[in-house]
């Protein structure tokens, strides 16, 4: 069988193009993620942080514990310059540890709890505060930046953090390919303290942390289209035996086990599927979702399970074969996937266009033919 994951509902077909703007503009705010998955949940009754109050809104809960107990949550998330985990963790902290308002205050954002997978778990059931972000959260928030000095400091330093690692490479680089390692004062490492690169678990370290699936999560096209497709086909997924391959934090094999899946089995050779597992116990699906770290060409299916019905994975990646999933899913169709089965998705397109790149070339392609003076040898070349 063949499945095409639908488009955005925000994306017009080829033979509406026609559409005015406005029709298009309408159509992106009414299909959007926060629309069609948790619209409601702003109004959903919510705890207040501090004390057994139930408001009957999120944004109420936020105001009372602001004038009331003189805590703002969203700002001092923001004065803490803290992504989308470590505002969970931030929140899970205060209901389970119950610290003081001005406690919390003193934070300063390099506290223990704020790397800690422990404070990832919800200490409050379904709690609203985890699942609404503030309409102007971004991470990248430059005006924001600029204004807080904190945050900008904060910013700086990571900046200069990054050019001192930089600085150090470059040395090591002039030193090495430039034979300048005495007047650069660089001591380099011996071809016996250079261990080969193990490929394999490069890419798999790569996946590890949290930030990277964050980035996916929150690109709600990608995961709001996946999400549509799972939950509205039910009759497609009741009792069915999924395989998520490559699932990362295990969002796709949530969404098949709430669409009715009788089994999910989630693989992921990297470091997070340990936190998979942890967040599938978390949302009460440990006894539908086995989750299974490894590498899908060698693994062995649990159970007596020798085939599945669907396959779901998220492997595209920039410019649709950057993550180099490809060869792993068809591996995995190939091996597990039963006569009739239904891989989601299954079909996709690369389109080319010609661009002018003048300017990019002339920047870094360009540059070297006069480098201060200096036009490269044909080795030296090799650079670029």
């Amino acid at each position: 069988m063949s499945v095409r994951l639908p488009p955005p509902a925000d994306v017009p077909d080829e033979d509406d193009a026609e559409i005015n703007d406005s029709d298009s503009e309408s159509d992106d705010d009414d299909q959007n993620w926060d629309d069609w998955v948790s619209d409601s949940l702003i109004q959903v009754p919510c705890l207040s942080l501090f004390e057994e109050k139930r408001l009957p809104s999120v944004e109420e809960t936020l105001s009372y514990d602001r004038t009331t107990h003189g805590f703002d949550l969203n700002s001092t998330c923001m004065k803490l310059s803290l992504d989308f985990h470590g505002r969970i963790r931030l929140i899970n902290y205060i209901r389970k540890q119950k610290p003081s308002p001005a406690d919390l205050n003193l934070l300063n954002g390099h506290e223990s709890f704020f790397t800690s997978d422990d404070y990832l778990l919800p200490t409050l059931e379904d709690d609203p505060l985890l699942q609404v972000q503030p309409d102007d959260w971004s991470d990248d928030d430059e005006d924001s930046v600029q204004t807080d000095p904190v945050r900008r400091i904060r910013t700086l330093e990571q900046k200069l953090a990054l050019a001192k690692q930089s600085l150090n490479e470059y040395r090591a680089f002039l030193a090495k390919d430039l034979d300048l390692g005495g007047s650069l004062d660089v001591t380099l490492p011996s071809k016996a303290d250079i261990s080969a690169r193990d490929d394999d678990t490069h890419y798999f370290k790569s996946y590890a942390e949290n930030d990277i699936h964050a980035v996916m999560i929150q690109d709600k096209v990608r995961t709001s289209t996946y999400a549509h497709f799972i939950l509205t086909n039910p009759t497609l997924f009741r009792d069915a035996t999924v395989l998520d391959v490559g699932c990362g934090t295990g969002i796709l094999s949530l969404f098949a086990a709430r669409s009715g899946a009788k089994r999910v089995i989630a693989v992921d050779a990297s470091d997070i599927a340990e936190r998979a597992a942890r967040i599938v116990k978390a949302n009460g699906f440990e006894d539908i979702i086995t989750v299974i770290r490894g590498k899908v060409e060698e693994i062995t299916l649990p159970d007596d399970i020798n085939q599945v019905d669907i396959i779901v994975s998220e492997w595209m990646g920039y410019a649709l074969l950057y993550e180099s999933m490809l060869d792993s899913v068809l591996h995995a169709r190939d091996r597990f996937l039963r006569p009739g089965g239904v891989m989601a998705p299954s079909q996709c397109k690369m389109e080319f266009a010609l661009c002018d790149a003048t300017e990019v070339f002339k920047d870094r392609i360009g540059f070297w033919n006069d480098v201060y003076g200096r036009c490269p040898s044909k080795s030296e070349r090799s650079w670029y």
